[in-house]
């Protein structure tokens, strides 16, 4: 599992779950993009572990594109107009 992000990335903090299987050649499926409450998730299914470049995935949004892929991440930390709101941390 790993996170997507980027400094100064804005998450829209709502109620919705994304779902979207990324699929290489043929019917094998190599992970799954997900978007759970604003954070970007990357579910590798692929021994080799994610694609090494997204740009070639056409019906990627911006949001992925910019985005880097974070392993065994600590914790996420949110702040409104400059402040800190929320941090959660992941105990792995």
């Amino acid at each position: 599992m790993y996170v997507a992000s980027y400094i100064g990335m804005n998450l829209e903090m709502g109620e919705e779950v994304e779902y979207s299987p990324l699929v290489g050649d043929g019917d094998r499926i190599l992970g799954g993009l997900f978007v759970v409450a604003g954070f970007h998730f990357y579910l590798a299914l692929d021994p080799t572990g994610p694609p090494a470049d997204w740009s070639n995935i056409e019906s990627l949004g911006s949001t992925w594109r910019a985005a880097a892929l974070r392993w065994r991440f600590r914790e996420f930390r949110a702040n409104i107009a400059y402040r800190p709101s929320h941090v959660i941390q992941f105990n792995w």
